[in-house]
């Protein structure tokens, strides 16, 4: 997905839960929790799968970045298992200083409003009917979030959010980053994952010229 696609994905989701909070209160939890879920795997780049695994514990601090308060990483407990082994547990980093807004309102207003299932008490996100919300739940939430932003509901899955992260990742801080963040074992997986528009190339290209033409003035007698 483009980062207007994105920016649109998300601005809908908005526009509709300030609409609903007039017209359809009742709609409203699940709007706000589909917010939080999707931008959770937007801006961790984590998979659908790993999302729905979490738990309210999985957020983590950092002293490098305490700014980010308890949410400077997700641990991810239900990664993608390599041959023959089991799940694999890591630590993803969050950059998005926003998120912090996003999911503090869910965990605060609306994670409340769910009645949990005696097995799953401490799940991040949960379904109309307490349980731990499921990969179904979560492609089919996504279809109707796309085509409500007028996005084409074929064209994409949750797991495009993801690959998304990687593109976007790569423009903003680089490749070996965004690897590090996606957890592929090699930066020609995360090349692949990333789409980055050639209109990027064109104004890095620009801007590290003229970098250049003013880093000489600066040195020039």
């Amino acid at each position: 997905m483009t980062e207007e696609e994105i920016n649109r994905f998300f601005a809908s989701m908005d526009d509709r839960i300030e609409r609903a909070e007039i017209e359809a209160p009742r709609t409203v939890r699940a709007l706000e929790r589909d917010k939080a879920l999707f931008y959770t795997i937007y801006i961790s780049g984590i998979r659908a799968s790993e999302c729905a695994a979490l738990t309210v514990h999985d957020f983590r601090p950092s002293t490098d970045i305490p700014e980010m308060g308890k949410y400077a990483y997700i641990n991810v407990t239900a990664g993608k298992a390599s041959k023959g082994s089991g799940a694999r547990q890591r630590q993803v980093l969050l950059t998005h200083i926003d998120y912090i807004a996003v999911i503090e309102w869910y965990l605060i207003n609306f994670r409340p409003q769910y009645t949990p299932k005696p097995h799953a008490p401490h799940a991040l996100f949960y379904s109309e009917r307490g349980n731990q919300i499921s990969l179904s739940s979560i492609d089919e939430r996504f279809k109707l979030h796309l085509k409500a932003s007028g996005i084409d509901s074929h064209e994409y899955t949750p797991h495009s959010l993801r690959r998304s992260m990687v593109t976007h990742e790569i423009m903003r801080s680089g490749t070996e980053f965004a690897r590090n963040k996606a957890g592929h074992g090699s930066s020609s997986v995360t090349q692949i994952y990333g789409q980055v528009p050639m209109e990027h190339y064109r104004l890095t290209a620009r801007n590290l010229v003229r970098q250049q033409i003013k880093d000489i003035g600066t040195k020039a007698p």
